[in-house]
């Protein structure tokens, strides 16, 4: 049961409406069916990602037909050519380290058969 409560604090009035259970006793805290639902998006994330969707789209669509069908180890490979193709050690590096997990098995899985084995 909600109730509002009046009172006058100097010369003016102040409501507060409380809630009270059925024994009397004042219900504190969060309250079933109060506020946004979970998972609803404020106003400034929804805008946020409505333009995110439209530029990502924009990016997608201007990209030729075999970029867009690249799968991530494909991507990976082809920067580590270009960056072979520039001589750039910096980016062979990093474009072969990212795409090392794709293609080889984590080493601490084997590192611990090995340790079992021997």
């Amino acid at each position: 049961m909600i109730v509002a409560v009046v009172r006058l604090v100097g010369t003016q009035y102040k409501v507060r409406f409380r809630s009270f259970r059925q024994n009397g006793t004042v219900q504190a805290g969060a309250r079933k069916g109060w506020g946004r639902v979970k998972g609803t998006l404020n106003k400034r994330t929804a805008v946020r990602r409505e333009v995110l969707d439209r530029v990502y789209q924009a990016v997608i669509a201007e990209l030729p037909e075999d970029l867009r069908n690249m799968t991530p180890l494909e991507a990976l490979l082809l920067c580590m050519r270009w960056a072979i193709q520039a001589q750039d050690r910096n980016a062979i590096l990093a474009a072969a380290a990212a795409a090392a997990p794709y293609v080889h098995p984590e080493i601490e899985q084997h590192g611990r058969d090995l340790q079992q084995l021997g």
